[in-house]
């Protein structure tokens, strides 16, 4: 039986009293609690699931890619993810996919104050001041949002914090949010692309429409030859390093706990919540 609990201290509290025997998708603090109770075991997986940071590519001010590369650069990628992920996540590049065997593992991105002061003032963008919305959609997503928006001011950008409710997040205005916040398990890359950056993609939040990288696209599905492939996803990783509108800081990890009297669990890559809800290996030990 699977259960729906309207906050994760609620959740937290019916595993370790014993109402239920797994709970997933639980934030850092809860699962180093949970790691002290006798009667629980915890699990941490380390995926490719991101939770990006959304800008729009066709507002301002972020059509100007400065601007774009500037938020990037402003980001102390290991400090975020101490702070707002509790340590349970690993770095970063902008870039999805890090188990796709296509990932180009030369991607690296390491805050930059003074680059990113640079580049706001070439785009006249000194003492930027722009809305960010967050909500409670995914692990540490509001956490993620303070720790960028405290981050942000060492480059003299101010980022105010929107906070809504979930149903609200997912509401008329999800995917139309000038700048924001979303959450995917892990796929690979060109299936990453195929759902959120494309223009007839289901969820393209950063509303991203570059005539050459759907070409790109199209070619490495059309190609049967794995090295040209590669080579034509390599350069579309580096149009999403130097042009996107993703700010991706980290590889969230997946957070799940199990009662003592549930066995056949494992860590899973995927990042969806218990095991990648492989409950067909699970059984009472």
């Amino acid at each position: 039986t699977i259960i729906d609990f309207s906050d994760s201290a609620s959740l937290q509290n019916a595993l370790s009293t014993g109402v239920i025997h797994g709970a997933g998708a639980l934030e850092g603090p809860q699962l180093a609690a949970l790691a002290a109770d006798g009667s629980v075991r915890t699990v941490k997986s380390h995926t490719g699931a991101i939770t990006p940071f959304t800008m729009r590519v066709d507002q301002a001010p972020f059509n100007d890619v400065n601007v774009r590369q500037a938020m990037r650069l402003l980001v102390d990628r290991q400090q975020l993810i101490n702070s707002a992920l509790d340590g349970s996540g690993t770095v970063g590049a902008d870039v999805s996919s890090p188990y796709d065997p296509n990932y180009d593992t030369s991607l690296h991105r390491v805050q930059d104050i003074a680059q990113a002061k640079s580049l706001l003032k070439k785009a006249g963008q000194e003492n930027l001041k722009v809305q960010l919305v967050t909500s409670a959609v995914a692990t540490g997503t509001v956490a993620m949002a303070t720790v960028l928006s405290q981050q942000a001011q060492a480059a003299g950008v101010t980022i105010s914090l929107k906070t809504v409710d979930p149903g609200t997040f997912f509401g008329p205005n999800y995917l139309q949010w000038t700048f924001s916040q979303d959450f995917y398990n892990y796929s690979p890359y060109l299936s990453q692309v195929a759902e959120s950056l494309l223009p007839a993609s289901p969820f393209n939040e950063t509303h991203w429409s570059l005539p050459r990288y759907g070409d790109l696209y199209r070619q490495a599905n059309a190609t049967a030859d794995p090295a040209v492939r590669k080579e034509i996803e390599h350069e579309m990783q580096q149009i999403d390093f130097t042009q996107g509108g993703y700010i991706i800081p980290a590889f969230i990890d997946a957070l799940d706990a199990y009662s003592t009297k549930i066995t056949g669990y494992t860590a899973a890559k995927v990042g969806q919540p218990l095991s990648d809800f492989n409950f067909e290996r699970f059984s009472f030990a």
